[in-house]
């Protein structure tokens, strides 16, 4: 462990992550739940909060409303903010209480969608999961709400999906990401987590998707069997990815000694990208593993789950074990 650096992925939970995507989408966002909810995301699990912050507020469940199953209070609410502020969309994201007593979100969706006249939906998440689930579960209600059935493709364009202020935390990546794409000729369809409503619409009409973390993977997977879009989950970490095969006024560093290993632990889509990077600059060999979403379908050989200090599996040339 002589060489150790840390770059700290963000342990939020599950409406954290779903707000987080939502937050800079246009809409309001509604963490039901108690207070104390609202002031976990805002305090702790959202980095861009203080600088930028976003429609967001909390129900203010109560407790005899939680005891008593009282949505109408909610309702209410929900709708008086709408009328104040008229959102794109309004997102009910849900939290560990209302978990518990089991909140019925499209009931109060439908309700509240027919009195604002404004779209409306509900995010299942518990508080009981981590940032990941949460926004694998916003991208999937975002699709089944407003992807149209009919498509029209656009050459050279291309979605960035699963961007999101935990995983890459500022601006920069995604900046230097569009600057390289555009300068390949390509168009920036749609970025989840920074586009609106209408944008979301449209990302049946881009010709390929990049998948930028393991959070909207199986959104991927879904829009390719639907559409048919292909996708890449390699991100173009020193100019090497789906745009660009070797880096522009670079020289080659030198290379290290093979039985040299190094470990990546972060997002499996991410850490699996910057995995290929070191590997094929400085031919050394490494292996990632993750505490968060995994997919085999993007796994090697030496890529492991971890579970809290435990591996729980490991993935071989044979598949898991």
């Amino acid at each position: 462990m002589s060489n150790l650096l840390k770059d700290l992925p963000g342990f939020a939970t599950d409406f954290s992550g779903a707000a987080s995507v939502l937050s800079s989408m246009g809409g309001l966002v509604a963490i039901h739940g108690p207070s104390g909810c609202m002031g976990n995301y805002t305090g702790f699990d959202e980095p861009d909060w203080f600088s930028s912050p976003g429609p967001v507020f909390s129900s203010l469940m109560r407790e005899d409303e939680a005891v008593l199953g009282i949505e109408d209070i909610i309702v209410n609410r929900i709708t008086e903010t709408c009328r104040k502020c008229r959102p794109s969309f309004i997102a009910i994201v849900g939290s560990p209480v209302p978990a518990l007593i089991g909140v019925d979100y499209e009931g109060m969706s439908m309700e509240i969608e027919s009195s604002t006249g404004i779209p409306t939906f509900g995010i299942n998440t518990t508080g009981f999961d981590n940032y990941c689930d949460g926004m694998i579960q916003t991208l999937s209600v975002l699709g089944k709400r407003f992807l149209p059935a009919h498509h029209k493709v656009v050459s050279n364009t291309v979605n960035l999906l699963g961007y999101n202020n935990l995983d890459y935390c500022n601006d920069d990546d995604l900046f230097d990401l569009k600057a390289l794409l555009l300068s390949e000729g390509r168009g920036i369809n749609c970025v989840t987590g920074r586009s609106s409503i209408d944008e979301i619409a449209n990302i049946p009409n881009a010709e390929c998707n990049l998948v930028l973390s393991s959070s909207a993977l199986k959104f991927a997977l879904s829009l390719k069997e639907m559409y048919g879009t292909p996708f890449s989950c390699q991100l173009p970490i020193g100019g090497i990815g789906i745009v660009r095969s070797t880096p522009a006024n670079d020289t080659v560093p030198e290379k290290f000694s093979s039985n040299r290993k190094f470990l990546i632990i972060g997002d499996q889509v991410i850490s699996n990208s910057l995995r290929s990077f070191i590997e094929g600059r400085y031919g050394c060999m490494g292996d990632v593993s993750t505490f968060f979403e995994f997919n085999d379908i993007i796994a090697r050989q030496g890529m492991f789950i971890c579970a809290g200090r435990m591996i729980c599996m490991r993935f071989s040339a044979e598949g898991m074990i």
